[in-house]
């Protein structure tokens, strides 16, 4: 059990940027950094996102290898979420928590066994914590119009507007198309103000939002 020392196995918390915009996204992955023989996770609590709109990632369970601290490790993608904050200032996410059952080799000439010859097989449980990781999250920039709501990215719209001369008591229709790369699932419906001879009725959302690892993309009509 000695033998395994904090720098054998870690457990962090990577983000794609600490630096951002209220509304921008960042994507979170919890990884798993081992120099031994990992046997099975038994436990994973994930640390609460407060203060960020969150959405899970399609699990990949990601291996690679990876240089840290100067030393060479397995790496485990245990979890991805891509997170968007929702507050400004700074935003602690606090310490994820694993329990993990970690397998040793210990090599023991003076207690020699038939078949595993000088090789005995433990197994260890150890409890990770990834390190608290801060987000400084910035206010919009001065200067937004009135009709700002809170749509950060890259977008483009178009628009469908109803014939120039509609005869009373029909019905039309005013139709926007937003799209492009951002935090669209927050976005809402503008407010169109037209004379009150004209009866509104609700209107209709249909959204057709895609959301990778590294940002959130597509439409909203």
């Amino acid at each position: 059990e000695s033998s395994i020392s904090k720098e054998d196995i870690l457990l962090r918390l990577k983000v794609s940027s600490t630096d951002l915009y209220k509304g921008e996204s960042l994507r979170a992955s919890l990884v798993l950094y081992t120099r031994v023989n990992i046997d099975h996770i038994e436990s994973l609590t994930m640390p609460p996102f407060d203060g960020f709109w969150s959405q899970e990632l399609t699990s990949t369970n990601a291996h690679s290898r990876e240089e840290y601290n100067g030393r060479i490790y397995e790496t485990y993608t245990l979890n991805e979420l891509l997170l968007s904050p929702q507050e400004s200032g700074r935003i602690v996410i606090p310490e994820a928590v694993l329990g993990a059952r970690v397998q040793i080799v210990v090599q023991d000439s003076r207690n020699y066994d038939p078949i595993f010859g000088g090789r005995h097989i433990y197994h260890v449980s150890r409890e990770l914590k990834s390190a608290p990781v801060t987000i400084n999250v910035k206010e919009f920039p001065e200067g937004a119009p009135a009709s700002f709501n809170g749509a950060v990215g890259s977008f483009t719209m178009q628009h469908k507007m109803p014939a120039a001369q509609i005869d009373a008591n029909t019905a039309d229709q005013i139709e926007l198309v937003l799209s492009g790369v951002g935090n669209l699932k927050f976005i809402t419906a503008p407010r169109i103000t037209l004379p009150e001879s004209f009866e509104v009725y609700d209107t209709k959302t249909i959204d057709n939002i895609k959301v990778t690892p590294n940002n959130t993309s597509g439409s909203i009509t």
